[in-house]
């Protein structure tokens, strides 16, 4: 016997009903909520710790947790991270106000399932009273995809309110005369409540030796500037981004002047190369941007994610622009820096947000000066980065107009060709070597042999420093008319080219 459906539309509403609820369910499977969800304050001056929970979580490789807070009933003490995310986790703390504190964490190559503890959060109490503990939560998996999840608060109690006990029916009253009220003297008007005072606070915060990605977790009394800030946490480099030009600004603790200032809601790049622990005090910030999470160095040398080169520009011409370019040979990548003549410091900056390596040891590093026709002023110089400089995280090195290095070694064309009896021949070294000129007849028999000796990198084009021949071979005769090679040999180069005697 069939089942008949009395109301089908009926049917269908429930069942688009209940495809509703299971598909939510799907994506909504992973639940965080504060454990335990109801629980009873504790006496003023005592410490309450929760636990931020994840039940059905699947496929999580980080996290991110703000948890909110009545600042009349309760002061943030601690955050840390639970045992969820597999051992080894990166943590890193989000900047703390008045009234939330967060935390965040990540895995590489790891991820955690089912149920456990994302963080516990502790608390001191400054009130015994009802209050209510918000939760703001992101999941992220593998990718760095953020994940659906359902979030549960919870809620502080305070003691339960007194029953008033019954009142004694008082007796007849006597009837009195009415006395006369006598004038209430009008007061002075009530003074405005102050404003509240701000609590300084303490937030120390643990630096790997290294590269260090932080941000200001307090107000400071005083602002901080790059070279202040580089000055109190240790760092040889500070790093941050400019959203305006959206490019990178450094600033190196050798050089003078204050640098850019160090805000609130921003991330920098630091390098400790020492690590420690730092501690911040401060007040807690009331309008940052949206906050820049610190996050944990890099143990060198496996990855130098970020690196400077530095230096001052000498000898520069008023009211010329030039601009600084720096390439890795190896790697290809290059770093510009326009630099007015006024500045005259320039700051290159290499680094990769996702930490992959941008300089190793052994990488040769260009570095030239263009001025605003694009003509080279300056190098092209070439240098080798050792551990030092990745410990340091920075290299430096002035650079000076009119210092202009070739780029290769050439062998240019004798001067004059054809020519009788004597003649020049010009050439430029990319890098200081020993020179040897060799020059052969027709029939490749060596006519002439010319030790230059050890000459420096540069340029050797006019009559006074090309190298020169008289025309005469080894034995001090002259050579006939025709046609005769020269040579230019060095340990890592040889060219040759041709010239014509006519007498």
């Amino acid at each position: 016997m069939k089942c008949q459906i009395a109301n089908p539309n009926k049917f269908y509403v429930i069942l688009a009903t209940f495809m509703l609820f299971a598909f939510q369910s799907v994506i909504y499977g992973q639940t965080v909520s504060i454990d335990p969800a109801t629980v009873e304050s504790p006496a003023t001056g005592e410490q309450l710790t929760l636990n931020i929970n994840i039940t059905g979580g699947a496929n999580v490789a980080g996290y991110q947790v703000t948890v909110t807070f009545d600042s009349t009933a309760l002061s943030s003490a601690s955050i840390a991270n639970g045992d969820y995310l597999p051992t080894g986790a990166f943590v890193a703390p989000l900047p703390a106000t008045e009234t939330s504190v967060g935390l965040g964490a990540t895995t590489i190559g790891a991820t955690s399932d089912g149920d456990g503890t994302l963080a516990t959060v502790t608390f001191t109490v400054v009130e015994n009273k009802d209050s209510v503990i918000g939760l703001e939560v992101l999941i992220s998996d593998p990718t760095a995809t953020v994940m659906a999840v359902t979030v549960e608060g919870g809620i502080i109690t305070g003691p339960a309110p007194e029953m008033p006990t019954e009142p004694e029916t008082p007796a007849e009253p006597e009837t009195l005369e009415t006395p006369e009220m006598p004038e209430i003297p009008v007061g002075p008007e009530p003074m405005e409540p102050e404003p509240p005072v701000q609590v300084t606070k303490m937030f120390e915060m643990a630096l790997a030796p290294g590269l260090n990605m932080i941000s200001l977790p307090l107000m400071p009394a005083e602002p901080y500037t790059a070279s202040s800030f580089a000055e109190m946490v240790g760092a040889t480099i500070v790093i941050r981004l400019d959203t305006v030009i959206q490019d990178f600004v450094g600033f190196i603790t050798v050089q003078e002047g204050d640098g850019f200032p160090i805000e609130g809601g921003q991330g920098y790049i630091v390098n400790v190369p020492g690590g420690g622990t730092v501690t911040f005090t401060g007040t807690a910030w009331s309008d940052t941007v949206e906050a820049a999470a610190a996050a944990p160095g890099i143990q060198l040398p496996s990855t130098t994610w970020a690196f400077v080169v530095s230096g001052d520009l000498l000898e520069t011409e008023a009211g010329v622009s030039y601009t600084v370019v720096a390439k890795n040979r190896r790697t290809g990548e290059v770093a510009t820096r326009r630099v007015s003549s006024e500045h005259k410091e320039f700051n290159t900056v290499w680094a990769d947000l996702s930490r992959k390596s941008v300089i190793e040891v052994g990488d040769t590093l260009e570095i030239m000066l263009f001025d605003d026709m694009g003509n080279i002023v300056s190098g092209p110089f070439t240098y080798t980065v050792d551990i030092e400089d990745l410990r340091k995280a920075y290299l430096s090195l002035p650079l000076t107009v009119g210092d202009v290095h070739p780029a290769e070694t050439i062998l240019a064309q004798n001067f004059p060709n054809p020519f009788n009896p004597e003649t020049w021949i010009p050439y430029q070294l990319e890098k200081s070597a020993d020179v040897t000129l060799q020059i052969y007849d027709t029939s490749g028999g060596i006519v002439r042999t010319i030790d230059l000796g050890f000459k420096p990198q540069g340029f050797y084009m006019t009559r006074s420093t090309a190298a020169y021949w008289d025309g005469r071979n080894n034995m001090g005769e002259q050579v006939a008319s025709g046609v005769y090679f020269y040579s230019l040999q060095t340990p890592d180069f040889s060219a040759t080219r041709k010239m014509l005697i006519l007498k």
